[in-house]
C-alpha cells in the first residue's frame, strides 16, 4: 500500500457512505495502543500508524448527497472543491467525507472510504 506523504499545499479527500456513528468509530483514535500499531481504523486503511487529528475535518449527512453539497462549507473550500468535484460524480450517491490537509494520499479505495486524491490549496 502506498503511504501518504505530508504536504503543506495538499489536502487529500475521502468520501463514502458512513452513518455519522460509523464515521465517528472509523476516526476514534486508540491512546492506549503500542506505538507502531495505527492510532484509528482511517489511519490504519491510509498505511499510517499516526495521523494528526489536528488535519482532519469530517461531514456527514443522513441522506446521500452531491460532493459540492456535501463538501462546500468545509475549510478553504472555495480553493479546492471546482478541482473535487470535476473528479467526482455528480449523483447523489455520498453521506460522508474526510478532508485530511497538509497530507498527500494515493487515490483509491481505503477501507470503507475512497480517497478521491489530492488537491492543491493555501492556508492562510
Amino acid at each position: 500500500m502506498a503511504r501518504m506523504e505530508e504536504d503543506e499545499t495538499q489536502l487529500s479527500v475521502w468520501v463514502g457512505a458512513l452513518t455519522r456513528e460509523e464515521l465517528d468509530a472509523y476516526l476514534a483514535e486508540n491512546y492506549e495502543r503500542a506505538d507502531d500499531e495505527p492510532v484509528s481504523k482511517f489511519a490504519a486503511d491510509n498505511g499510517a500508524t499516526w495521523i494528526d487529528h489536528d488535519w482532519i475535518e469530517a461531514t456527514a449527512f443522513d441522506a446521500p448527497t452531491t460532493i459540492e453539497d456535501l463538501l462546500r462549507n468545509s475549510s478553504y473550500a472555495e480553493e479546492w472543491l471546482e478541482a473535487v468535484v470535476a473528479n467526482c460524480d455528480s449523483r447523489p450517491v455520498y453521506t460522508c467525507a474526510i478532508m485530511l490537509f497538509r497530507h498527500v494520499a494515493p487515490a483509491g479505495p481505503a477501507g470503507p472510504m475512497t480517497c478521491l486524491g489530492a488537491f492543491r490549496y493555501v492556508d492562510d
